[in-house]
């Protein structure tokens, strides 16, 4: 059976030069740092990547220094997405070169239809064997006809949410559940939540089964990001109301002051943890100094809960 990625999910940065060269030894020391978290899986130059502003041959190179990284049982997925052809490419170097699966992005600059959207899965994956998961997002959004379609590919192993419709989701993994039922496959879908700040949503994506998600704290403060899910899993609500409310919520406000401002976010938390990843490419932009001054209290605070938790 396909495994897919479980649990607390690693979404790491692409640090740039000031040149806005890939910065590899920074890269490497990212992904070390982030593989000492255990996360249930690493998703290499995906949106927090900035997938999109990453040319094919930056990504090959990416890929191979993560794959000269002792990552002991957690699997590699890398970003699809874009052009047909250039997603091919992509997908030919990681199966020819050990990833262990694919995150497909969305056709980008076109609005697909259903049949499109169908289409261009059915064209990505005919030759190849390595497992995808698919994102349901703006630009590609996953409807049941769509799914229904999907569930014939044999490589498909997960379903990413990255809309947040509760009701939507909830009528997926119903229908994918009937369909593992009748079809007795021996690989099972797995679900996992992407919207932005995933953690604002964890509550509404446990109630229908789903624990699994990306988080883009863990890229520059792990401590915080555990903790969170942790309480999520354990049921410790207490713990993940403060948060939600002390940290994720108002870091969200944050985010969403610039457009694109995820990345932007998450680059700006690893200069003031210390770690020099560079600037955001554009057509994103950093964060301004007030920004960065009000993130700076934001993770004070939750460091803050972090430690009181570890006292309890």
């Amino acid at each position: 059976m396909r495994e897919t990625p479980q649990g607390l999910l690693f979404f790491p940065m692409t640090p740039f030069n000031s040149d806005q060269s890939i910065n590899l030894k920074a890269l490497e020391q990212h992904l070390i740092l982030g593989l000492e978290s255990n996360p249930g899986g690493i998703f290499l130059g995906c949106g927090a990547g900035e997938f999109h502003a990453l040319s094919e041959n930056e990504i090959y190179e990416i890929t191979d220094l993560a794959n000269s990284i002792d990552r002991g049982d957690i699997p590699l997925y890398i970003g699809v997405g874009g052009p047909i052809q250039s997603a091919k490419n992509i997908a030919s170097y990681a199966e020819a070169h050990g990833v262990d699966g694919l995150l497909v992005f969305p056709p980008y600059m076109v609005t697909s239809s259903e049949e499109g959207l169908i289409r261009y899965f059915q064209e990505l994956t005919a030759d190849m064997q390595i497992p995808i998961i698919a994102y349901n997002r703006p630009g590609s959004i996953l409807t049941m006809k769509v799914i229904e379609k999907l569930l014939e590919i044999e490589n498909l192993v997960g379903i990413k949410d990255g809309m947040g419709n509760m009701s939507a989701v909830a009528e997926i993994v119903y229908f994918i559940t009937a369909w593992e039922k009748l079809n007795q496959r021996t690989r099972k879908i797995s679900f996992m939540n992407g919207n932005p700040t995933a953690e604002i949503t964890a509550l509404s994506f446990r109630e229908i089964g789903i624990t699994t998600y990306s988080s883009a704290v863990l890229s520059f403060a792990p401590e915080i990001s555990k903790l969170f899910y942790d309480s999520l899993v354990d049921q410790r609500d207490d713990v993940t109301n403060v948060l939600l409310n002390d940290f994720y919520l108002p870091l969200a406000q944050i985010r969403d002051e610039i457009e694109g401002g995820a990345v932007s976010l998450m680059k700006a938390g690893a200069r003031i943890r210390g770690f020099n990843y560079g600037g955001v490419r554009a057509p994103l932009m950093d964060f301004s100094g007030d920004q960065t001054i009000r993130l700076t209290s934001l993770i004070k605070r939750g460091m803050e809960i972090v430690q009181s938790t570890s006292k309890n």
